[in-house]
């Protein structure tokens, strides 16, 4: 499928995503399959990676009550479309700082008031949870893993 097909052109320099509509959900559950396998990342860690709503992606890889998710919006199509393992991969190499993960430590460890649980539930080191808090860069995947681990818990969005 090309990207054409899923974008709309109102002017000659740049496509409009419609954020509305649908498109069928089959080649895109089989990629996302293929991206949770080969990046062995949670779906809530992928979702992040993806930039798409976790219970969106999970629903389309497990399905909904039993049944099959038959369609999904199209600007969730793209964004798993324009992915590959490749990109993530080395995304998740890359340093950054985020200070949303900062809070969604700051507030795993009030929710377990030990940094060793926060580590252990987060699956990060203590120095790089040191360096989230500090706003340090630190790989973007420790800051997946602590933004998903809040939304778990319910503290983050």
């Amino acid at each position: 499928m090309s990207t054409t097909a899923l974008t709309r052109t109102h002017s000659p320099i740049a496509p409009v995503v419609d954020h509305t509509s649908w498109v069928v959900a089959a080649p895109f559950r089989a990629h996302a399959a293929r991206l949770l396998r080969d990046t062995g990342l949670s779906v809530r860690e992928l979702a992040l990676a993806l930039d798409v709503p976790a219970q969106m992606l999970q629903s389309l890889i497990s399905g909904r009550s039993g049944r099959v998710v038959r369609t999904i919006r199209r600007v969730d199509a793209l964004r798993i479309f324009n992915s590959s393992a490749q990109s993530i991969q080395a995304r998740m190499r890359a340093n950054v700082t985020r200070r949303s993960a900062a809070s969604a430590v700051c507030l795993l460890a009030g929710e377990f008031l030990d940094w060793g649980a926060v580590a252990q539930v987060t699956g990060v080191s203590g120095p790089t949870l040191q360096a989230i808090v500090a706003n340090k860069p630190c790989p973007q995947i420790a800051v997946w893993r602590c933004l998903a681990a809040a939304q778990e818990r319910g503290l983050v969005d």
